[in-house]
C-alpha cells in the first residue's frame, strides 16, 4: 500500500489525512472491514476525493451460497461534511479449500486484474489515438486489486447503483437481449482486431500474461466428472427420441468426453482477439428503459478472458442464454454481429474483409461453436434451480467429489433440463451436418487439385492434403 499518492487534482495525501469512521446498514461481521479497510483508503486516494472525513457505509453483501464464486460487497463511501459520494462492489474470493481445490482461484483473480489494468486500459488510450474515445465504454470502471493469495479481492464500480441489473437466472435472453450482446461483442472483438493490426507487438506484450484457464483441465477432476455426468444425462434423453440417428451423432461426445471438450477450447487460427470469457447470462448486467427492453449493457467478469477466436464468446452466450427460437434466427445475430465488427474496423481506419470477413466468421463458427454448445449444456441446470435452493458452490463441489450425484438432481427441474437439453443438441447436431457437406465440398476440391498434378508430384501433394484435412476434420468434429 501506497503512503503517499498523487490524487486527481495533483495534490499529494496520506492515509493519515482522513479520519475514518464505519456505518452499517446491515449486520455485518468485523472483519468484513478489515478485509477491505486498507484498499478503501486507496480508492479514496487515487479518485481524488475531496472530502476530509469520508466514512465507508456497508448496503449490501451477497453471498457466495448464492451462488457466486466468493461474497460480493457493495460499499458507499460518503463524507460527513459534503455530498460526495462513491458507490463501490467489492468482490471477494472464496476461501474454502474445496472451492480453491477445484477452481484455479487465485489465477482468475490475477487474470482479471490483468485484464483490466493492461488491457482495457491500453483499449481506452487506443480508441483516444484514433480520435473516438468513448466509443466502446461497455466495461464497468475497476480501482484497484488486492491479490494476496487466499484473499484476492477486485473493487469496482457499483453498477447497480446506475440501475444495472442481471437476468433472473430463469429466464432466458429475448431477442432485444441479443440485438445489444451481439452489436457490443462486435465492437468489442473489433477493437481487439484493430489494436492487434496497428500495434501487433504491444498486443502480443499485454496479452502474454493472460492465463488459458482451459489449459489445465487435465487436472480438473470436478470439471472432468460434471462433464461426463451432463453427457451421459443428455445420452439418456435422446434415447426417448424418436430419431435414432441423434444419438449415434452425439455418442462422439460422450466418447470423447472431457478430451472432446478440451480439444474445443484451443485455437491456432489468425484471427485471434482477447476474449471476454466468461459469458454466461449473469455475466452481463443490463439497463432498461420504461418498456423493459434494454438499452444498455455492460460486461463484467473477465477472470477467464484469453486470446482465442471471437466465436469462443459468441457461442458461449448464445448457447448458455438461448432458447429454440433463438437458435433458429443464428443467421441473424451473426449479421448483426459482423456489421457492428465492421463498423468499428472501419472506424480504425482497417479493412474488415481483410481482418475478419464474414464468410470467415461462418466458417469459424462451424469450426469453434462447440465449445458454447458445452458450456450451455453444462449450465442448463442453472436456469431451473428450485428457488428453495441455495446455490453453494463449496456444498455443491464436495457433493460432486464424493459423487453424491442424487443429493444435487433435487435442486433441478429435472423435466425442463431434459427439454433444454434435446433442443439445444438438436440444433448443434443440424450445424454438424452442415459442416459434414463442408469437409464433402473440400475433400471434392482435393480430388479435383489432385487430377490436374503431375504424376511425379501427385504421391507428396496426397501426403500433404490428408494431413489438412485430418486437421480440419478434427477442428469440424
Amino acid at each position: 500500500m501506497l503512503n503517499k499518492v498523487q490524487t486527481v487534482g495533483g495534490n499529494y495525501c496520506t492515509f493519515k489525512q482522513f479520519v475514518f469512521s464505519f456505518e452499517s446498514a446491515i449486520q455485518f461481521e468485523m472483519e468484513e472491514s478489515s478485509k477491505v479497510c486498507g484498499s478503501l483508503k486507496e480508492v479514496i486516494i487515487r479518485e481524488g476525493f475531496k472530502g476530509s472525513e469520508p466514512y465507508f457505509k456497508y448496503c449490501e453483501i451477497i453471498r457466495q451460497q448464492e451462488g457466486y464464486m466468493g461474497d460480493l460487497l457493495f460499499i458507499t463511501i460518503q463524507d460527513k461534511h459534503t455530498d460526495e459520494t462513491l458507490d463501490l462492489m467489492v468482490k471477494t474470493a472464496n476461501t474454502e479449500e474445496t472451492a480453491r481445490r477445484n477452481f484455479s482461484i487465485d489465477l482468475m483473480y490475477c487474470n482479471e486484474a490483468i485484464f483490466y489494468k493492461i488491457i482495457w486500459t491500453n483499449y481506452l488510450k487506443f480508441q483516444e489515438i484514433a480520435h473516438c474515445p468513448g466509443f466502446f465504454d461497455k466495461i464497468s470502471k475497476f480501482y484497484v486489486a488486492d491479490l494476496e493469495e487466499g484473499k484476492e479481492k477486485l473493487f469496482f464500480e457499483n453498477l447497480k447503483s446506475k440501475n444495472f441489473k442481471t437476468i433472473n437466472k430463469h429466464v432466458v435472453f429475448n431477442k432485444e437481449h441479443f440485438e445489444l450482446i451481439f452489436t457490443e461483442y462486435g465492437k468489442f472483438h473489433g477493437l481487439s482486431m484493430a489494436f492487434k493490426s496497428k500495434f501487433p507487438y504491444s498486443f502480443r506484450e499485454m496479452a502474454k500474461d493472460l492465463i488459458n484457464y482451459w489449459s489445465g483441465l487435465e487436472n480438473m477432476k470436478m470439471w472432468q466428472t460434471c462433464l461426463s455426468i451432463r453427457l451421459q444425462d443428455c445420452g439418456i434423453y435422446l434415447s426417448q427420441e424418436p430419431n435414432k440417428d441423434m444419438i449415434q451423432q452425439f455418442e462422439k461426445y460422450i466418447d470423447y468426453g472431457w478430451r472432446g471438450f478440451s480439444k474445443s477450447t484451443e485455437y491456432d487460427g489468425k484471427n485471434a482477439v482477447i476474449t471476454h470469457g466468461e459469458c454466461w447470462p449473469s455475466n452481463f448486467m443490463f439497463k432498461y428503459n420504461e418498456n423493459k427492453k434494454p438499452v444498455d449493457i455492460r460486461f463484467i467478469d473477465f477472470h477467464r478472458s484469453r486470446v482465442g477466436t471471437p466465436v469462443f464468446d459468441l457461442s458461449y452466450c448464445f448457447y448458455a442464454g438461448g432458447s429454440s427460437e433463438i437458435f433458429e434466427e443464428l443467421d441473424y445475430y451473426l449479421d448483426i454481429y459482423h456489421k457492428s465488427l465492421s463498423n468499428t474496423l472501419m472506424k480504425m481506419n482497417c479493412d474488415p474483409e481483410k481482418l475478419y470477413s464474414k464468410e470467415t466468421l461462418k466458417k469459424e463458427w462451424k469450426m469453434y461453436c462447440k465449445f458454447g454448445f458445452v458450456m450451455g449444456l453444462l449450465g442448463l441446470r442453472d436456469h431451473t434451480v428450485r428457488e428453495e435452493y441455495p446455490m453453494d458452490i463449496s456444498e455443491l463441489l464436495t457433493q460432486v467429489e464424493h459423487m453424491r450425484i442424487s443429493d444435487t438432481n433435487e435442486r433441478y427441474s429435472a423435466e425442463e433440463v431434459e427439454a433444454k437439453s434435446v433442443e439445444l443438441i438438436k440444433h448443434m447436431l443440424g450445424t454438424l451436418l452442415s459442416v459434414h457437406l463442408v469437409m464433402m465440398n473440400l475433400i471434392r476440391s482435393v480430388f479435383k487439385d489432385i487430377r490436374h498434378k503431375k504424376q511425379s508430384e501427385q504421391p507428396s501433394f496426397i501426403i500433404q492434403t490428408a494431413f489438412q484435412i485430418k486437421r480440419s476434420i478434427c477442428k469440424y468434429l
